[in-house]
């Protein structure tokens, strides 16, 4: 009897040990700067934050909540951790913490309202989100400069990675790193500006060389016009002679056939 006991309760504990695994299981989905264009499809409420902002913290639990009611209308919550992500809170240009999206089939609008879960259901809920203006399209995370500003952001990153493991790993002083970036900052710009006198230096080059051509041309056109010209003047002169040799002909016959008439 003992024993069919403890198995009873074995199986009553196992199956709320299972319900509970997956009541656990997080609505909240989690993108990188790989996956973010899944926001592009369906509708988003999008939280960006830092695991070290005490505002961010204070509305974890919150937005567990959030995605809960949300489910009921059919929207997706996700989040995105700016450490991990800079690229992407470069995208989408984000300034401040924590920072919330809405994003239906593609579109962005910030939600500027107060951070509550009946603030969160209304504006999903009863479309208040369609009283905000859309992000301009100067600062759409779809564009092709905020993609460049991402990457710089990532840059930017990489950069501080590199000098905290020249500090820590190699032991090289703060200053002497400091120095290492500002040399090597210093010698791209100057490879960066010799390439870029050098393609100013060709591209006037080339222009020289049409204008040359151009005046060869011009000059041609101008000598042959005048050719035409003096052609033209010649058969004038030509003209000009035959007709008055013409008259003389015409003069010297009447005035032989007067002196014949008188004659006679």
């Amino acid at each position: 009897m003992a024993s069919v006991v403890k198995r009873w309760v074995f199986l009553i504990l196992l199956l709320f040990g299972i319900n509970f695994v997956f009541c656990d299981e997080s609505l909240v989905r989690q993108f990188s700067q790989d996956s973010w264009t899944e926001l592009l499809e369906g509708e988003w409420l999008v939280k960006f934050y830092a695991p070290w902002c005490p505002a961010c913290q204070s509305m974890a639990s919150m937005w567990e909540n959030v995605a809960q009611q949300m489910k009921e209308l059919n929207v997706n919550v996700a989040e995105v951790d700016v450490t991990n992500n800079p690229a992407l809170s470069g995208r989408f240009f984000v300034v401040a913490l924590p920072t919330i999206f809405h994003i239906k089939d593609g579109v962005f609008r910030p939600y500027k309202l107060a951070r509550s879960e009946k603030n969160f259901y209304d504006f999903v809920a009863r479309s208040q989100w369609k009283n905000v203006d859309p992000v301009p399209w100067y600062y759409s995370p779809t564009s092709i400069h905020m993609s460049f500003l991402g990457t710089f952001f990532r840059f930017s990153l990489a950069i501080k990675d590199i000098h905290a493991t020249i500090v820590t790993t190699y032991g090289i002083p703060v200053w002497a790193s400091y120095a290492i970036f500002a040399i090597a900052t210093i010698l791209i710009g100057l490879l960066i500006g010799l390439l870029i006198v050098c393609l100013c230096d060709l591209r006037r080059s080339e222009p020289k060389g049409g204008k040359k051509e151009k005046i060869r041309d011009s000059g041609d056109r101008v000598k042959l016009e005048t050719d035409n010209s003096s052609d033209i003047d010649q058969k004038d002169v030509n003209s000009s002679g035959k007709t008055s040799q013409t008259q003389d002909n015409s003069e010297s016959t009447l005035r032989h056939r007067e002196t014949k008439a008188a004659d006679e």
